[in-house]
């Protein structure tokens, strides 16, 4: 016997999965983000900070495709479901929207801080 899967439920799981890998990925760079705007003025920190905001700013426009294509499944996701689906989702969604936004707030910040 072959087990059926619907294709649009996996595509939804998919769909789910990197929406949440998303979300612990931002909550992860925040925090990173405050710890290094608090090690800002340490002494001999300057080339640590530097280099860290180097890789840091790569990862985030790297993220911030994948964000913006998350955003277009969504609206797919979106017309197609049912309600309560659709609830949890656009509540995900906005929050990787907030999120996404905060982070480069605070990265910008932090570059500031740094001179950078």
């Amino acid at each position: 016997k072959h087990c059926h899967v619907d294709k649009s439920q996996l595509q939804l799981k998919l769909f789910r999965d990197s929406l949440e890998g998303m979300l612990a990925w931002l909550h992860k760079q925040r925090k990173a983000v405050d710890e290094k705007c608090r090690l800002v003025g340490s002494d001999g920190k300057l080339d640590e900070l530097i280099e860290w905001h180097r890789k840091t700013k790569q990862d985030i426009e790297t993220h911030r495709g994948v964000r913006d294509s998350i955003l277009l499944i969504s609206d797919r996701f979106i017309k197609e479901l049912g309600h309560t689906e659709i609830n949890q989702l656009k509540t995900s969604v906005s929050e990787l929207k907030d999120g996404f936004s905060n982070l480069e707030i605070s990265f910008k910040k932090f570059s500031g801080s740094i001179g950078v």
